[in-house]
């Protein structure tokens, strides 16, 4: 008669529904902590149970839990963290919670995306560095495509120093570096890019000579590319590469701001790598950046044909 609970479902069966907040908080607020983690593991048992469960192998490792794109959507992945979580079972809470921040990243669901991160660093534990290095990127990213730049950047202190792979360190500089591109601190961005460029393998120029000569190389290498248009994209995918090709390009974005032989040399060289491999997105950018140098240096004809090839491989 107060209206704080309501009946649903059929009338031979109905079912009383707290759904009042005062009312559910007031019932939790009742409960003692270990009949709650009781309740808990088993509301996650019983959802676990209906989709079917969980291999134990991933449970045991969960280096590999909703890392792949192809991955299936789970439906109530996100009740499984939760619940998992509240119920203090560590090992299961942090498999889902990655599983899930993956799934709602691909989704483009950054809030919930981060928030599954946090379960899953509450439940670390005595995780690989692997685990806890893949949490950090993933993490920062989402704080990142949020505007959230601090936290972003406060989540990859020591991110770094979690693997030895030349690859996965490049590519947290990386991510340092787009942070600081997207707060203003060129400088500290280039550095980063830098940094990442050089400890993928790949010659950076340290001085005003070497950006002139890398220019000119760089400059002769794209008319090759002209010339002879027959033998570009013939590299197979590469992730070391997709990852230079990412650095010089955003590297170039900043030296828009700062001096134009640094930025013709950034943007021909991102062009020029990726040109080399199949039809992507980052070539798609390298084209439409083109497109707007050669426009400002003068250069209208260049500048409109490679703005339509840019169309053409954006749709």
């Amino acid at each position: 008669s107060e209206r704080l609970v309501r009946l649903i479902g059929p009338e031979v069966s109905p079912l009383v529904d707290t759904y009042h907040d005062r009312v559910r908080e007031t019932i939790l607020g009742r409960i003692d902590d270990g009949t709650c983690r009781t309740i808990h593991k088993t509301l996650a048992e019983v959802i676990e149970q209906d989709m079917g469960g969980m291999a134990a192998e991933l449970i045991a490792s969960p280096e590999s839990a909703g890392k792949g794109a192809e991955d299936k959507a789970i439906p109530r992945v996100y009740d499984l963290a939760y619940h998992f979580d509240a119920a203090g079972e560590q090992r299961k809470a942090l498999t889902y919670a990655l599983m899930a921040a993956g799934q709602a990243r691909r989704q483009s669901a950054l809030e919930v995306t981060t928030q599954q991160y946090a379960i899953a660093t509450r439940n670390t534990g005595e995780t690989s560095d692997a685990v806890r290095y893949r949490i950090a990127e993933g993490w920062s990213e989402a704080l990142m495509l949020l505007g959230r730049y601090e936290e972003a950047d406060d989540q990859l202190q020591g991110a770094i120093d979690l693997v030895q792979d030349a690859e996965k360190k490049a590519r947290i500089e990386a991510l340092q570096g787009e942070i600081a591109l997207k707060q203003g601190a060129m400088n500290q961005s280039i550095a980063y890019y830098e940094q990442a460029l050089r400890r993928l393998g790949h010659w950076v120029p340290r001085t005003w000579l070497g950006y002139g000569y890398g220019a000119l190389r760089e400059s002769v290498i794209q008319c090759l590319h002209s010339l002879w248009p027959g033998r570009l994209h013939r590299k197979p995918p590469n992730t070391q590469l997709d990852l230079a090709i990412v650095c010089v390009g955003r590297m170039g974005v900043a030296f828009s701001f700062q001096n134009t032989l640094k930025l013709l040399w950034a943007q021909m060289s991102g062009m020029n790598r990726a040109e080399l491999t199949l039809p992507s997105p980052r070539l798609t950018f390298s084209y439409a950046f083109h497109a707007c140098l050669m426009a400002m240096v003068g250069w209208q004809a260049r500048g409109a044909r490679y703005g339509e090839r840019a169309e053409a491989l954006a749709r």
